[in-house]
């Protein structure tokens, strides 16, 4: 899998994660932006959460997927 393609020239990826019980379930995020595919990385979409800054790291809760924690800087 790579992400690199989806990203436009010179953009930084800041920080990856996958959900810890479904490996087909990866998120990236880039410049503001959280991403995130269903299928293992084939399709993408863009994850509109509230943030301020650049995502520094971020993870999947292992005991609810539906919650995922964010740090940003």
């Amino acid at each position: 899998m790579s992400v690199q393609t989806l990203l436009p020239p010179r953009a930084k990826m800041d920080a990856v994660s996958v959900d810890p019980n479904d490996a087909e379930s990866v998120f990236f995020a880039s410049s503001g932006e959280l991403h995130k595919s269903l299928d293992g990385g084939s399709t993408w979409k863009i994850i509109g959460l509230p943030m301020t800054g650049r995502v520094q790291s971020f993870w999947v809760n292992p005991y609810n997927t539906n919650i995922m924690f964010v740090v940003t800087r």
